[in-house]
């Protein structure tokens, strides 16, 4: 059973007349004959009764016609489907990366830039799911602080940000221009769930310590804000990108550098990730703008 017996069966019921159906059909009326015969032979009734030298359904064929139909409408759904979909995956650009509102005017630039292409920001996601997305073409270009070794990918270096304390202007760190990780065991942190990758720069920011300071984990950046702005708890963020976002959207804040025992800034690593053969022409495009983008970005000291 297929398809267009399904289709042809309908078109007979439907008109009542063989070579009407065949006609519409653009089919030669033997051939539509034999292919509902076959069909008659497959499930063991038959569905049209002769009246002299009309036809009719039989009681099997008025049975069989709605379920008939009922096929032929999700067959054509789920075609329908598969070209829809794969018309948005050819058309549109997946970036897999913190939210792009983070990263000051290239929302901007990219829209500006590919006026015609849709684009879909994912966001950040565990670890251990950026490669896999990658491969499985979930995600065409990733932003990550996450190494990831695979010769399908091109890898390059976007940008080294030193990694920050964002406080409020109340807190007793507020005064000082740079601090120590030792020194900052006893606060209270807050972490962004959705921000993998701050998770991580967190928890490697702490690998060596005997204990990590108490963390209080977030739904969103907005919570952040504001935990940070009404109460005395901190957040490490990577360069002035989101102290940008903080300043523009709660005041009362500082942002202070993180040095090591040797008093050089702690930095976070960007990468740019994308498989070698990807089949977007855009891709290609947006990956050179990402790349420019960061190389015209400099991380800035914010003012107190």
């Amino acid at each position: 059973m297929n398809i267009d017996q399904l289709k042809y069966f309908i078109a007979v019921a439907e008109s009542m007349h063989l070579t009407s159906a065949a006609d519409e059909l653009n089919i030669s009326e033997p051939a539509m004959s034999k292919a509902i015969s076959r069909l008659e032979d497959e499930i063991g009734f038959k569905l049209f009764d002769r009246v002299g030298r009309n036809i009719q359904l039989s009681d099997s064929g008025e049975i069989f016609l709605p379920y008939a139909k009922s096929a032929v409408k999700e067959l054509n759904d789920g075609l329908y489907e598969i070209t829809l979909r794969n018309a948005l995956d050819n058309n549109t650009v997946k970036i897999q990366c913190l939210p792009l509102i983070l990263f000051p005017g290239l929302l901007h630039r990219i829209l500006e830039s590919y006026p015609d292409i849709a684009f879909m920001s994912s966001g950040a996601v565990p670890a251990h799911e950026l490669e896999n997305n990658l491969l499985t073409h979930k995600s065409d270009l990733c932003i990550s602080s996450k190494i990831i070794q695979n010769k399908s990918f091109d890898s390059v270096t976007l940008v080294n940000e030193p990694l920050q304390l964002i406080v409020s202007d109340r807190h007793p760190f507020a005064s000082e221009d740079k601090i120590h990780i030792s020194d900052m065991l006893n606060d209270r942190f807050i972490l962004t769930a959705q921000h993998s990758s701050l998770i991580r720069d967190y928890n490697a920011l702490f690998q060596d310590a005997q204990q990590k300071p108490i963390t209080i984990v977030v739904s969103n950046i907005n919570e952040t804000l504001e935990y940070i702005a009404l109460d005395n708890l901190v957040a490490v963020m990577t360069g002035t990108i989101y102290y940008d976002l903080l300043r523009r959207q709660t005041k009362g804040t500082r942002a202070i550098g993180i040095v090591d025992d040797h008093g050089d800034p702690i930095c976070c690593t960007q990468y740019l990730y994308c498989r070698k053969k990807h089949n977007k022409p855009d891709t290609k495009g947006i990956k050179k703008l990402l790349i420019d983008y960061f190389s015209d970005y400099k991380a800035k000291a914010p003012d107190a």
